[in-house]
């Protein structure tokens, strides 16, 4: 079976539209998608309907969650916050409901699939230590890979004997039988592994193989959307770098 499993659109209406050409094009079996469709970028509600022309598995994200009421956003930063404010301005009522009822986690066939980790999902933690990697593989139960998002930076984490092996989230990697993984399908719209293409994750489970696919788009474009919603200027910079 092949899947296509991606996160973090963030409200960027145009590499969202040069992502779904792209995973169209693909013909997966499945289509699952990791959450934070909102927060920091200036298309929300167009990003949210054109999600639902897609037939996809829908987990949600901090951001969704804060900006449907579900969560507090106190502790966002600043730029999180500020630009969640401005997004709860932009959205009916009915998608902040949708999006404050999304489930953290799904399951799948010998797979999970969570915005952050199975660890505590609703704390929405980061996994970048050892001791949440560690939490995450005991509570994936009898699956043997979890897709995340969450952090923007697409990785592999393959849990061995006596080590937690990282692997960047480039090209195609083969994962081991018996061997438990956690896969970081990286960010569509707000990139932060220093290339401002945006990334999603093809699962091929027969060959038990994930390929990190990167998606152009144009970043010009949505860096004048964002300064002429008034958002902050660091997310214009932040676009253009991948940071």
């Amino acid at each position: 079976m092949v899947y296509i499993f991606f996160s973090d659109i963030h409200a960027n209406l145009y590499a969202w539209q040069s992502a779904k050409r792209k995973l169209l094009a693909l013909k997966p079996d499945k289509i699952v998608y990791l959450g934070d469709i909102v927060g920091y970028g200036p298309r929300p509600q167009e990003c949210w309907e054109e999600l639902m022309q897609v037939n996809s598995v829908l987990v949600g994200g901090n951001h969704d969650w804060a900006a449907g009421g579900r969560i507090s956003k106190e502790n966002f930063s600043f730029l999180a916050r500020t630009a969640i404010e401005w997004t709860e301005t932009k959205l009916n009522a009915a998608i902040k409901e949708k999006l404050g009822r999304l489930e953290l986690v799904w399951q799948g066939e010998n797979l999970r699939a969570v915005h952050s980790s199975l660890f505590c999902p609703a704390d929405f933690l980061y996994l970048d230590n050892r001791y949440i990697l560690e939490e995450n593989f005991q509570l994936m139960g009898e699956s043997e890979i979890c897709f995340v998002g969450h952090t923007h930076i697409p990785a592999v984490f393959t849990l061995r004997p006596r080590q937690i092996e990282y692997r960047r989230g480039v090209g195609k990697i083969k994962l081991q039988q018996r061997l438990k993984h956690i896969v970081n399908v990286g960010s569509i719209g707000q990139p932060r592994d220093r290339d401002p293409r945006g990334c999603m994750c093809l699962y091929d489970s027969k060959r038990r193989e994930v390929e990190f696919v990167r998606i152009t788009y144009d970043v010009k474009k949505t860096q004048r959307e964002v300064l002429h919603a008034g958002l902050p200027e660091l997310l214009v910079a932040r676009l253009e770098k991948g940071w």
